[in-house]
């Protein structure tokens, strides 16, 4: 099941730099494939500074701007063959694997070149169609379960969550999906857009700070902050879907937001004193935003 950790990242139906932060936030298990590097007696210090520089050379690699690369091609992955990774042509399935190299996928037989006749289509084979943060963390974790619970045999029941992806128990009738599907595009209006894109560069810093402060604070708070910016950012994926119930959740959230700073302002006034200020100024502001977006006409909105 250590692919599923990684389908948050080849979600998306674009390809650039953007692409290569979105990283999934329930890789608990990848720790075990380093494990015999350990016992290997390979120092630890090796391995997190291989890892990391792995980990930052693919950085750059994700983005359509950059088309071939010479005799750089046979040797490094380029942004051509890792486009080839993340497309969900029939062709380029279960290609490129290489995280610096491109050699051992040659050398194994998984490399597949870039060409221009079939351009690269990016994202899941099954498709996400949500903008919804926490369905796109978990929903193959839910699909698997259902999988799992629907079929029969009890072998299966157990083996589904160790095979590659499109297995399926034998039991269960599946349709294979067209990966020519179009993009996900839902009708919104522009204030919806506009105030969820704000919102989104609000949220993020917000929870940067929380994991760099959980230590420092009240477990209590610590918790109800990071369930409060959890729900924060399904309503903005609500926003961007164009949901009917978009409207409702955010005047909750925003309730929410101003009982949170009440809170903080009550319970911890001498270290939180300050941050309760900022929350319920942007509970304020955000309320203010929300009056101002009643003068926008409405979209033709998605239903629940």
């Amino acid at each position: 099941m250590i692919w599923a950790s990684h389908i948050a990242h080849h979600q998306s139906e674009e390809f650039n730099l953007s692409t290569a932060l979105r990283q999934t936030g329930t890789d608990y298990i990848g720790f075990i494939f380093y494990l015999p590097l350990y016992f290997a007696g390979v120092p630890a210090a090796a391995v997190v500074t291989v890892g990391s520089l792995n980990l930052i050379y693919q950085f750059w690699v994700h983005t359509e701007h950059i088309r071939r690369l010479g005799p750089l091609e046979w040797l490094f992955v380029t942004p051509s063959n890792h486009r080839v990774h993340h497309a969900r042509n029939t062709e380029y399935i279960d290609k490129n694997y290489g995280g610096v190299f491109i050699l051992w996928d040659r050398l194994f037989g998984s490399f597949k070149d870039e060409h221009p006749e079939a351009p690269c289509v990016y994202g899941i084979v099954t498709g996400l169609k949500s903008f919804n943060p926490l369905w796109a963390n978990f929903h193959v974790w839910i699909d698997t379960f259902r999988l799992a619970w629907r079929t029969r045999n009890w072998a299966d029941k157990f083996k589904i969550w160790f095979m590659p992806p499109g297995w399926y128990p034998a039991d269960i009738d599946h349709r294979v999906t067209d990966w020519r599907y179009p993009k996900f595009d839902p009708r919104t209006t522009a204030f919806a857009r506009g105030y969820a894109f704000v919102q989104l560069w609000l949220l993020v810093p917000a929870a940067l700070w929380l994991l760099a402060a959980d230590t420092q604070h009240p477990r209590a708070f610590v918790l109800a902050a990071f369930v409060w910016i959890c729900f924060s950012l399904y309503v903005q994926g609500a926003w961007l879907e164009g949901r009917a119930y978009a409207q409702r959740l955010e005047w909750l959230r925003i309730l929410a937001g101003a009982a949170l700073a009440l809170a903080m302002q009550w319970l911890w006034p001498d270290t939180l004193g300050q941050a309760a200020l900022i929350v319920g100024g942007y509970s304020i502001a955000s309320a203010l935003a929300m009056g101002v977006g009643q003068l926008f006409p409405r979209p033709r909105l998605t239903s629940a």
